[in-house]
């Protein structure tokens, strides 16, 4: 990956992260993200006709709600399988 970093993680940096990814993977579960992107998916189809100087202020904001959804919800499923094949 070229985004890796020049200078090798210490120990403590090492096991802080794996906690870290533990509890975002314990914390993600707990999301309905599904249903969190459909009414997303709500506010785009309504919101123009509904209210369309609020929804065109808030456009950029909801896109990226959205995206930070959909990388939840591929991590979600990530952690899913992981814990399907623990079982």
């Amino acid at each position: 990956m070229s985004d890796e970093p020049k200078i090798k993680m210490t120990d403590q940096q090492y096991q802080i992260t794996q906690e870290l990814l533990v509890n975002l993977a314990q914390q993600v579960q707990l999301l309905d993200l599904y249903g969190f992107l459909s009414r997303i998916s709500e506010a785009d189809s309504w919101g123009p006709i509904l209210d369309p100087t609020l929804y065109r202020a808030s456009m950029k904001n909801l896109q990226d709600i959205k995206n930070l959804a959909d990388g939840a919800l591929h991590f979600q499923n990530v952690v899913r399988k992981i814990a399907e094949r623990g079982k």
